[in-house]
């Protein structure tokens, strides 16, 4: 049985799966019993949405069907500077009112009880701010303070760019998402990541919940 993921970039095609997983085995009654598959939608922009729901309808009810799924979910970055000028227009200004429309428009399109939607606040890079010390540079006592909350960091300054900037001035390079996302992320522990992230706990514990239902529906 497993999971059908479908993501942006990358980063989380390459690391994100595994991040999961892991996740995933670390509960008491899951353990190597749920895989999780990737797709990645490769692109960006407002067209985002449209590709995301395609994919999960060919999946779903298409003909990329397969019985082992349990559910296709859908995993995107908040921070998305295509829809500035939308979320403006349409007074949609804080990352909770911008997270809770987003996934109920794609989850009204999709329409169909096995997918569910969620968004990275505001990119995956976030995730990896739980844990600063695993960092390739030092960091400021306000850094580190900031680091507490990571999924506040914003759509001013995204984590990305965030790091960015510390890279660039510790060490003189750019931050690089792919390489040192991988990195990253094979060092991040996901309970300390549970405990700073809010909409990634959100997600981690209705993952799990669908995985624990369709177990007991397989066993019984």
């Amino acid at each position: 049985m497993k999971f059908l993921l479908l993501v942006e970039g990358h980063t989380e095609q390459s690391a994100v799966p595994n991040f999961l997983r892991r996740w995933l085995h670390s509960r008491n009654s899951l353990p190597g019993r749920v895989g999780i598959d990737v797709i990645n939608l490769k692109g960006g922009g407002q067209e985002l949405f449209d590709r995301i729901v395609t994919k999960a309808e060919h999946y779903l009810r298409g003909g990329g069907q397969d019985p082992r799924i349990i559910a296709v979910l859908g995993m995107l970055d908040l921070y998305n500077p295509s829809f500035d000028e939308f979320w403006l227009r349409n007074g949609l200004t804080t990352d909770v009112v911008r997270y809770r429309w987003a996934v109920k428009e794609i989850s009204g399109r999709v329409n169909d009880h096995r997918f569910r939607m969620f968004f990275a606040v505001h990119e995956v890079e976030a995730w990896l701010l739980s844990q600063p010390e695993n960092l390739h540079v030092k960091l400021s006592k306000e850094d580190f303070a900031k680091c507490r909350t990571p999924e506040k960091i914003n759509f001013v300054t995204p984590p990305s760019k965030w790091l960015n900037q510390r890279y660039n001035t510790a060490l003189s390079k750019k931050y690089k998402k792919v390489t040192y996302g991988n990195q990253l992320f094979s060092k991040l522990q996901p309970d300390v990541a549970y405990g700073k992230c809010p909409f990634l706990r959100e997600m981690l514990d209705e993952i799990e919940r669908l995985a624990m239902e369709a177990l007991t529906e397989a066993s019984g």
